[in-house]
């Protein structure tokens, strides 16, 4: 999430409104009162740089003075932090935006923020990129609730549109032209998987099911095209589907950043859990014990890019079971996929919660090879199928080197691709967890205490002993 960073000569003086989520729910939000005659910025809206009406607020960028505009309902609160500037009443869980981009080069950035008056955190956060050269378009983004507390209502909110990153300045003399905001609230059901047919979203301004976290920016490029999961209407079965796409972004200075694209059940609506979320931490209830997990996926991948999948099941907050699906092939049609449930060794219980995340990444997990890689997700479910993968685990054989270790060892297996490892001290409490472990990866060991150790596998049943010294 990027840092706002506003010039502290900038004022804002602004009025709160009062209105409500049904209809026009922001102050001009459609931007129909300018005073042609006088003025060129809409009422109780605070401008830098070049704004005008054309179809909306047209914010425009000059790259020969370094030049970015900004519009923004927001102003600051005696310790100079920003604060809500106009009133709402209830919880947004969306916003659709009206625009149309000539941005060339340049992003523009969309920022809201709602909150109950008096308290310390807000409630409802989300940054929206918009790139790009395009026709007139609407589109809705989901605003992520960030609230440490279930069902806070809002009463105030502050946005921000700026026509440039904000901090590197304009790349080429774009401009953005915002012809209409507009708040609401849906409401998305809970399945035993959450949004497990992804067929029960709203088709009004809600770009990925609730129940799920994303990357917290979206972005917007001749279609939705980002770092982020979105409804896809092609779908297996039922209306929609999980969409994954990645997201290669071209930094100032040339240098191509890359992000992996990702969909994981939500633990909480926390800003923390939002930003960076953990598979090995339970995120939705799930009692049993099954057997298998299941689901559809349909791909589009470039060479070296891969679909990923991993399930935890937990019992309290240990892993007791887990599995991986891996694709790196492209197919036209959703084809099922099927895979056991790896029981952690001797472990005969059931789980209590669970944890389901899907990766678009290079083989390294943290990067893509080329943002053109999507795939399609649909019908996830828990079961008992009768998947079989004991020739897998009679084949595998893993080695830890350097052994004893100070502060990182690699890990060396054969029989299959990528594991989970847990690492578990000698009173059998898990210290850390490695997802998606392929042959040769080094494991970090730094911030343990020197000692004894247990690196397993839930997959394969091995359990290695690892000496850490000082």
């Amino acid at each position: 999430m990027k840092t706002i960073l506003l010039k502290a000569a900038i004022i804002f003086n602004l009025f709160a409104v009062n209105i409500s989520l049904l209809g026009q729910s922001i102050p001009n939000p459609y931007f129909e009162w300018f005073d042609s005659k006088n003025r060129e910025t809409p009422a109780n809206w605070d401008v830098l740089g070049l704004c005008s009406k054309e179809k909306g607020i047209k914010l425009s960028n000059n790259k020969a003075t370094d030049q970015y505009s900004t519009v923004s309902l927001v102003k600051f609160d005696n310790f100079g932090r920003q604060a809500p500037a106009f009133k709402i009443n209830g919880t947004p869980d969306s916003l659709k935006v009206s625009f149309e981009s000539a941005l060339d080069k340049d992003t523009a950035f969309i920022y809201f923020y709602a909150m109950k008056s008096g308290d310390s955190a807000p409630a409802v956060f989300q940054e929206i990129m918009i790139y790009g050269t395009h026709t007139a378009k609407t589109l809705g983004f989901a605003l992520d609730y960030i609230h440490p507390d279930a069902g806070v209502v809002c009463d105030t909110a502050y946005i921000i549109i700026y026509s440039a990153n904000p901090v590197n300045g304009p790349l080429s003399s774009g401009s953005i032209n915002i012809s209409g905001l507009q708040l609401s609230a849906q409401k998305t059901p809970i399945n035993s998987i959450p949004n497990h047919n992804f067929s029960a979203w709203n088709s009004t301004g809600v770009t990925y099911p609730g129940d799920w976290t994303t990357h917290h920016m979206l972005a917007f490029n001749s279609g939705l095209n980002g770092n982020f999961m979105s409804r896809s209407t092609d779908a297996q079965t039922g209306t929609s589907a999980l969409w994954l796409k990645g997201f290669i972004y071209t930094e100032p200075n040339a240098k191509n950043d890359s992000f992996p694209a990702f969909a994981i059940t939500t633990r909480s609506r926390n800003m923390m859990d939002l930003i960076t979320p953990d598979l090995d931490k339970p995120s939705f209830s799930y009692t049993g014990r099954p057997q298998s997990f299941r689901g559809y996926a349909k791909t589009q991948l470039v060479t070296g890019d891969r679909l990923m999948g991993f399930v935890y099941l937990f019992n309290a907050d240990t892993i007791v079971g887990s599995t991986i699906i891996k694709i790196d092939s492209t197919n036209g049609k959703y084809n099922k996929f099927e895979t056991d449930i790896n029981w952690l060794p001797g472990y005969t219980g059931n789980c209590d919660k669970a944890t389901i995340a899907f990766y678009i990444s290079d083989s390294s997990g943290l990067k893509m090879v080329s943002a053109e890689s999507q795939a399609w997700i649909d019908n996830i479910e828990f079961g008992n199928f009768g998947v079989k993968s004991t020739a897998v685990k009679k084949n595998f054989s893993m080695g830890i080197y350097p052994n004893p270790a100070v502060n990182q060892t690699s890990v060396v297996f054969s029989g299959i691709e990528r594991i989970n490892l847990l690492l578990m001290n000698t009173e059998g409490r898990i210290v850390r967890t490695y997802p998606g472990v392929s042959n040769g990866d080094i494991l970090a060991l730094g911030g343990l205490k020197a000692g004894i150790y247990l690196l397993s596998s839930p997959e394969t049943g091995i359990t290695q002993k690892i000496i850490l010294k000082p």
